[in-house]
């Protein structure tokens, strides 16, 4: 297989694929795959920007904005845990009292639920996949299919501004495909090919 074969991976979900969800859900459903997902943001983080807090009220509102986009996907038959370690079946992780208690990340909108993932792939020892509504990512404004810490990133805002480092920082494989493409986001989960960005260590 030439990328993905992680048997529970996590996936991440942003919170722009909200008009697409079920489909999405759908498709992993039906992939047969054990799978924790993190939900993104979406709008309630949106609304935490407007209203401009200091950077600790940020934060954890904004992780409280992941809980209430999971609430919505949940509603698509999957079950809620907090439980970030669960390997078995398909869940969606509410984040915010693992991470009230653990508080393993600085308090940035640099960081955002795309490095809330990577940090819970981590911990689970999984590759991550990041749905998101591009098609890859992109380094100084074009599309890039890999990734690695030899490379000279620029990050042109498809990812949080933490989170290529710490990726590879941490050893962790991570996937970018796009949620609105439902074929080929069924294809990468049922043989491994036609995800957009691998970000991979390379030793």
């Amino acid at each position: 297989m030439d990328g993905f074969s992680d048997k529970s991976p996590v996936i991440k979900i942003g919170g722009s694929l909200a008009d697409c969800a079920g489909e999405i859900i759908r498709e992993i459903q039906r992939s047969g795959i054990s799978a924790l997902i993190v939900p993104g943001g979406g709008e309630s983080a949106d609304i935490v920007r407007r209203l401009d807090p200091d950077d600790d009220t940020a934060h954890w509102m904004a992780v409280l904005a992941m809980e209430q986009f999971g609430f919505y996907l949940s509603g698509f038959g999957v079950p809620l845990t907090s439980d970030p370690e669960i390997k078995e079946g398909l869940h969606i992780f509410l984040p915010y009292r693992t991470l009230y208690e653990s508080d393993p990340l600085p308090h940035s909108w640099d960081i955002t639920s795309d490095t809330i993932a990577a940090w819970v792939a981590g911990i689970r020892g999984s590759d991550l996949i990041l749905v998101k509504s591009v098609d890859a990512v992109r380094s100084g404004g074009r599309f890039v299919s890999e990734i690695t810490d030899s490379d000279n990133f620029r990050n042109s805002g498809d990812v949080d501004g933490y989170f290529v480092d710490y990726v590879l920082k941490n050893g962790i494989t991570a996937y970018v495909t796009n949620g609105r493409d439902p074929e080929k986001f069924r294809n990468f989960l049922l043989t491994g090919n036609g995800f957009g960005t691998r970000i991979i260590r390379s030793y």
